[in-house]
C-alpha cells in the first residue's frame, strides 16, 4: 500500500482458445504451428503470469480443460516464491445475431490465496 491506499496487481490475457477452430486454424497460419500448439504455449503462459507475481491472473477463451492445466502450471511455476492461486471457472453461452448457434466466452481468474481478496467473475 502506498499513502494507505489498497492496491492489486492484475493481469489479464486473452490466451487465444485451444483447438482447430481457434489457435490451431488456417486463421493463425501468419504464427509457426509450433507456437500455436497447446502442450508449449500452456507452459509459456504459466512461466510469464506468474513472473507477474499477479494478486489476479484473468484469462479469457481459456476451456475448462486449459483452466485445469494452467492452474496447476502457474503454481508450478510461482514455486516457493510467489503467490499461490485458487481458481474460478466461468462458461456463458450467448446467441449472437446472424449466427446459427450459441458461442461460448471463457473466462478464469485466480487470486493468490495470500491476499484474501475476494472476486466476482462475469463475464
Amino acid at each position: 500500500t502506498q499513502q494507505g491506499h489498497a492496491s492489486a496487481r492484475i493481469v489479464s490475457y486473452n490466451i487465444l482458445g485451444d483447438g482447430a477452430r481457434l489457435a490451431l486454424s488456417p486463421k493463425h497460419a501468419y504464427c509457426p504451428i509450433e507456437l500455436r500448439e497447446w502442450p508449449g504455449r500452456s507452459l509459456r503462459l504459466a512461466r510469464e503470469a506468474a513472473e507477474y507475481e499477479a494478486d489476479i491472473i484473468c484469462l479469457q477463451e481459456c476451456s475448462l480443460r486449459a483452466f485445469a492445466q494452467l492452474q496447476d502450471e502457474i503454481n508450478s511455476a510461482a514455486g516457493g516464491v510467489g503467490p499461490r492461486y485458487q481458481g474460478v471457472h466461468s462458461t456463458q453461452c450467448i446467441h449472437e445475431p446472424g449466427t446459427n448457434g450459441e458461442k461460448k466466452r471463457l473466462a478464469a481468474s485466480w487470486t493468490a490465496s495470500e491476499t484474501g481478496l475476494a472476486i466476482y467473475v462475469r463475464i
